[in-house]
């Protein structure tokens, strides 16, 4: 569920919405909206594949790969987004 509503939510609440679990996580961003001066992100994991959990990252910490399709179908305001996030991303 969560890999298809995670635009959704970042765009509804301006924020890096977060995704973790057995399957898939990835890390959505906001597609319209430019990078506030204090971004904030909301993390929440699938556990037992019917539960989600709110997750609360420490500062600074990886992260999983933005989804690609924010890539090519963001509007260049959000383009600050990809760049606070950017450097945070699992190798």
């Amino acid at each position: 569920m969560l890999p298809y509503m995670g635009f959704l939510v970042a765009s509804a609440y301006n924020v890096a919405f977060i995704t973790l679990s057995r399957d898939i996580s990835l890390t959505f961003l906001p597609m319209h909206s430019a990078l506030p001066a204090n971004p904030r992100s909301i993390c929440m994991g699938m556990v037992n594949n019917n539960h989600l959990v709110q997750v609360y990252l420490a500062a600074d910490r990886p992260m999983p790969h933005v989804a690609s399709s924010w890539t090519t179908h963001h509007k260049r305001a959000a383009d600050g987004w990809g760049l606070a996030y950017g450097n945070r991303q699992i190798s």
